[in-house]
Order: C-alpha cells, then sequence, then structure tokens
C-alpha cells in the first residue's frame, strides 16, 4: 500500500510539474494545440497527431504493469543524475528556440511530448528508460509528413490521380479529367469538381500506420524482418487504398451529387484506415515469433 501511495505522489508530481511548465514556458503551443483540436474538420483536418497520442497512449498503457514495478524502484535511483539533467534540459531547451519554432498542430503535440518526457525523466529516471523509444517514435511520426510532403506529396498525388482517372472511366462514368482534377455531371445534373490535393496523398495515413508499427515492434518484440515486412507492405496498400478511397468519393458524387460526396469524404478515410490498421495488427500477431532473446521476458511480463 505505501508503495502504491509513493506512486501515486510520483505520478502526481510529474503531471503537476508537466502542467507548470507547459502553462508558463511554452503556453503559445500549448494554446494553439487546443485550438486546432477545437477547429477540428471531419476529413480536412489532419489528425495524425491525434491519432498518434492515442496510439502511444493505448501501448504505454499495455506496459503499465513495468512502469509499476520501475516506479517501486526509483527510490534507489538517486545517484542517477545525469538522468535527471537530461531530462531537465529536454523539458526546458524548447523554451531556448521559442520565437523561432512554429506553432502548427503537429509541431506543437511535438514539442509538449518531449517537454512531458523531460519532467518525466527528471523526476522518474529509471522508468523513464521505459518511456524514451515511445517518445522518439511519437515525435518521428508526428514531424515526419513535415519532410515528406514537400518531396512525396506531389508524386504521390499523381499517382493516385493516374490510377482513380482511370478505374473511373472503367466504371463508364464520363469525366473530364485534367491532371490531378476531375469534373463530370452527376446523375441528378450537378457540376461535381474534385482535386487530389498532397494532402490527399495518404502521407499522414502511412505515417500513423508506420508509428503503429513500431510500437508493436516495441511492444511484442518480434523479428525486425517481420516488423520491416509489415511496414512496406503496409505502405504500398495503403497508397493503392487511397485511390480506391478516391475512386468511391467520385462514384458518390456522380450518384448523388457534390453534397454527398463532401459528406462522405468526411469520414470515409476514417472508416477505411481504423479497419487498415486493425486488420494489420491481426496479420503482425501471426508474422514470426518473437527473438528467442525476449522470450523469458515475455513470459514475465505475461505472469
Amino acid at each position: 500500500m505505501l508503495e502504491r501511495s509513493r506512486q501515486a505522489v510520483r505520478i502526481i508530481l510529474w503531471i503537476s510539474a508537466s502542467l507548470a511548465i507547459s502553462l508558463l514556458l511554452y503556453w503559445r503551443y500549448v494554446a494553439a494545440l487546443l485550438q486546432n483540436i477545437g477547429e477540428i474538420v471531419p476529413g480536412e483536418t489532419q489528425l495524425y497527431p491525434i491519432a498518434g497520442i492515442v496510439f502511444v497512449g493505448a501501448f504505454i498503457l499495455f506496459r503499465r504493469g513495468e512502469i509499476r514495478r520501475s516506479l517501486e524502484k526509483e527510490a534507489e535511483s538517486r545517484s542517477e543524475a545525469k538522468v535527471r539533467l537530461a531530462g531537465l534540459l529536454l523539458a526546458l531547451t524548447p523554451a531556448l528556440a521559442y520565437i523561432v519554432i512554429p506553432v502548427d498542430m503537429d509541431v506543437s503535440a511535438s514539442v509538449l511530448a518531449i517537454v512531458w518526457f523531460g519532467v518525466f525523466a527528471a523526476i522518474n529516471p529509471r522508468s523513464s528508460r521505459i518511456l524514451a523509444s515511445y517518445t522518439v517514435l511519437y515525435v518521428a511520426a508526428t514531424l515526419s509528413p513535415k519532410i515528406i510532403y514537400p518531396v512525396a506529396g506531389e508524386p504521390l498525388a499523381d499517382f493516385a490521380s493516374l490510377i482513380v482517372g482511370h478505374v473511373i472511366r472503367a466504371l463508364g462514368i464520363p469525366v473530364l479529367q485534367f491532371g490531378r482534377s476531375f469534373a463530370f455531371t452527376s446523375l441528378n445534373g450537378e457540376a461535381v469538381r474534385f482535386t487530389i490535393s498532397p494532402d490527399c496523398s495518404s502521407i499522414s495515413s502511412i505515417t500513423v500506420f508506420l508509428l503503429l508499427c513500431g510500437l508493436m515492434h516495441l511492444d511484442m518484440k518480434k523479428r525486425a524482418s517481420a516488423t520491416i515486412m509489415l511496414a512496406a507492405a503496409g505502405t504500398a496498400a495503403l497508397t493503392l487504398l487511397n485511390a480506391l478511397r478516391i475512386v468511391i468519393l467520385l462514384w458518390v458524387g456522380y450518384v448523388g451529387g457534390d453534397w454527398t460526396l463532401w459528406n462522405v469524404h468526411g469520414w470515409l478515410g476514417y472508416a477505411i484506415m481504423i479497419g487498415f490498421y486493425a486488420l494489420a495488427a491481426k496479420i503482425y500477431l501471426s508474422l514470426g515469433e518473437p527473438k528467442p532473446a525476449t522470450l523469458q521476458a515475455l513470459k514475465f511480463k505475461q505472469t
């Protein structure tokens, strides 16, 4: 009972200190994140920072027993001054570049994740080793679209347009295609226009999927070859699924008109991606066996 009380005190201290530092030093990022969450438009707003938080939080909860046991031993960590100092620096360093760091949703979420992890490491140096990989994965997955979109956004949008154009014409829909723009008249006589932008290129879905692969690898400790195989196959499948999603949207627009197209646009992508992620997780469970060196650790974890 005493140990649980000490764990609760450590968690409360971490949350309180993180909130205080966030509001005092990083209020601009907190405000930007809350504003972006409040302005979410289904089907239009990129939700990968929020999806990443949900995935990472869920996988951390899977290891709550291990974290709890680690917190019980934090009293023995008095000498880990280097880890505590590194955590404190992580929590305070972004403040030094406060003016130049943008306040986009993805950047704000990443900065706050680093700050909260830094505070956790300063208070709980032993347990922070468990959470370090999750923090790195989350920040990498959240910030990577900023790098990938300028490089691969246009080519992937072009690739999707090529596939969509061929499939739509094969379905017999009379469509005019101008590059990545499609125009047609729906069955109810309404003019419909649709353009495939880099935001429709499936990059955000791919980064969330790769984050999921990394999280499953950390949790299940399967062979790297199995994780890489799933990540490569899933990335290719997502580019094709994205094209299929657009084909469905254009067909819906042809049958029901412009309003119907955009109404379905608001939820179709989420339905497809959630189903895909669930299927990928199921497939990953059947791929290979955990690394031999980790079998005993996993048995201990399950007990």
